[in-house]
């Protein structure tokens, strides 16, 4: 198991399918591919923020636990990294904390390298593709610095912002389009 904590400074775009393509033709002609993975992600608000995602054709999951609101310029980020056959454990302990409901999906993203800058082109089942760029920094004296690289990144791709506000509503869609408790989840079982 390994555990970091990082400031995560991003921005996010909602793509229709052309721009998708526009810019995933641009990001392979131009940044380094570091990653193209279908991921399976499960997210809980209550009783507080959490997720866990992992890579289907990989052994390992990740907890991710982020403080801070979407309308913060950047949000304190803690990844837990455990085994993929741990997930069934640690879903019946959240259980035991007061977890139940969540909501659980999938999705193809490619990631790019930018210098300091990661940039996501990915599609979530119920909810749409969304570009986001990101630095992730581990001070927080650098952050307004992040957030203007990562909003000329955004403009630079012709992709306009969304606002947190906005995502929220996505997000919100999304969990009731995707609510299930957790002993409905098939991770609920051992891998």
């Amino acid at each position: 198991m390994t555990q970091s904590k990082i400031f995560e400074v991003e921005v996010r775009g909602l793509l229709s399918l052309s721009q998708k393509k526009r810019i995933l033709k641009l990001l392979s002609s131009q940044y380094i591919l570091t990653n193209h993975a279908r991921y399976r992600t499960i997210l809980f608000r209550k009783p507080q923020h959490l997720r866990i995602r992992y890579d289907v054709s990989k052994k390992t999951a990740v907890i991710t636990r982020k403080s801070g609101r979407l309308s913060d310029s950047a949000r304190i980020e803690t990844n837990r990294t455990i085994s993929k056959t741990a997930v069934s454990a640690y879903l019946r302990s959240l259980q035991q904390s007061g977890f139940d409901a969540c909501c659980a999906f999938y999705t193809l993203s490619k990631s790019f390298r930018c210098g300091k800058l990661l940039i996501h082109v990915s599609q979530h089942d119920g909810m749409g593709i969304i570009l986001e760029v990101e630095r992730l920094v581990g001070s927080k004296k650098i952050v307004q610095t992040a957030k203007q690289e990562v909003i000329a990144m955004l403009a630079q791709l012709g992709v306009r912002q969304i606002s947190a506000a906005k995502y929220k509503v996505l997000m919100n869609q999304l969990f009731v389009r995707k609510a299930t408790n957790l002993d409905l989840l098939p991770e609920w079982r051992a891998f």
